[in-house]
């Protein structure tokens, strides 16, 4: 299994490398957009000055024809860059094609079993699960990817689940339990993963017994 940060903030990101638990980022449009840049190739050679792992990032078309041609030319940027599709008819289209060509891709804004079954059945080499947002709207997101992963797993499938949209320490157990194979989540939940207030206390607890001393 392998933790990935949810952003584009460069200083985020130096700091959730700088924990050693953290293999790659995930971005899309929108996160680029709330560095205050529309510029996703830029944004993405900063992110990779501060990043050796793997890149997500995603497609902005709307017609399998222009996924395709954008998901060419991102990869052109970096072999270590996976290109995010939109899991709807145009987007299985676009993978269908894309992993024929060796293109790294995720399959994004899935909902469902049947659409991860889709974007395996299309050579994509990751579904990336919203698990929150399923819960939002009245879905078991847990429940989800548990169904997803256990219908990988009974069918041999090499697609990788990333489960996504997950905001809390406990929402990262819960999915790590299913099974999944890469979790993304934004820096705070990283740290939020490390830090307990009875940790501290003890830790404080034990170094008032040694004040002034040194191994």
């Amino acid at each position: 299994m392998r933790f990935f940060v949810d952003t584009a903030n460069i200083e985020d990101i130096k700091s959730a490398f700088d924990l050693g638990i953290i293999s790659g980022v995930t971005t899309n449009p929108v996160i680029i957009q709330r560095e205050g840049t529309y510029d996703i190739k830029g944004q993405i050679a900063k992110i990779r000055a501060v990043c050796d792992g793997e890149i997500f990032t995603q497609v902005l078309g709307g017609t399998s024809g222009e996924m395709i041609e954008q998901a060419r030319f991102i990869w052109s940027w970096d072999k270590n860059i996976t290109v995010k599709i939109p899991l709807n008819i145009e987007g299985i289209k676009a993978v269908s094609r894309l992993s024929k060509e060796g293109i790294r891709t995720c399959t994004t804004i899935v909902y469902t079993a049947a659409q991860a079954m889709a974007a395996a059945l299309a050579g994509a080499s990751y579904a990336a699960l919203f698990v929150n947002r399923s819960n939002a709207e009245g879905r078991d997101g847990f429940e989800f990817v548990e169904t997803v992963t256990e219908l990988y797993r009974k069918n041999d499938i090499k697609t990788q689940v990333l489960a996504a949209s997950v905001n809390t320490p406990m929402d990262v157990v819960r999915v790590a339990l299913a099974g999944v194979h890469v979790v993304t989540a934004p820096y705070r939940t990283w740290e939020d993963m490390i830090k307990n207030r009875s940790t501290d206390d003890t830790l404080e607890s034990f170094l008032a017994d040694w004040k002034g001393r040194t191994i």
